[in-house]
């Protein structure tokens, strides 16, 4: 990057040592009629107002950049909101298959009496009790991930609302600029 004799940062200039065109602010200066000296001339004065159009080409072209480095950060974080819903509902899809175990459903195990009926009905509540347990189990995981799935939400939110914040700054400092030109270059 090289600087100008004001010490704006441009990268209009050629790109030369800093300290060498500093140290010489006539190079390349070409003497204008009617001009007393080369450091009043027309020249050196518009390269003033040419690296002052710079930096207001360099605000613009950083913040528009800007709002592309959010928009894609926002991007990334919907991915990972759909990632973690796709997620919950695998879960939900586990726990929908879980069986439950009830007397005349035709889960039957083999028995001829009464005793055996008596197993039947303790193992069933038992293996619903576990089927219990894992349904409980998968529930506050699934949870878990709605809970990621909310922050993130509220992330992607503040992210869009900054890209917006950021594109409102980009409109009306271009607003305010197209009045500006308008107001100095008046048509007549």
């Amino acid at each position: 990057m090289v600087f100008d004799p004001n010490a704006f940062p441009t990268s209009a200039l050629p790109p030369e040592d800093p300290n060498a065109t500093l140290a010489d602010t006539n190079y390349q200066v070409v003497q204008i009629p009617n001009s007393q000296s080369a450091d009043g001339s027309i020249y050196l004065q518009n390269q003033v107002g040419f690296s002052k159009t710079l930096i207001i080409d360099r605000i613009l072209y950083l913040t528009i950049k800007m709002i592309g480095v959010l928009q894609q950060a926002a991007a990334a974080q919907a991915n990972r909101i759909n990632f973690l819903t796709q997620w919950q509902k695998a879960y939900t899809d586990v726990m929908d298959q879980v069986h439950a175990f009830t007397v005349n459903n035709g889960d039957k195990f083999d028995s001829d009496s009464d005793s055996d009926n008596d197993k039947e009905t303790t193992l069933q509540q038992n293996l619903n009790q576990v089927n219990s347990v894992y349904t409980t189990t998968e529930t506050n995981r699934r949870s878990i991930i709605s809970d990621d799935a909310k922050s993130l939400q509220t992330t992607v939110n503040q992210t869009s609302d900054a890209v917006n914040s950021q594109s409102s700054l980009a409109k009306s400092f271009l607003q305010e600029l197209n009045s500006l030109l308008s107001t100095i270059f008046r048509s007549t």
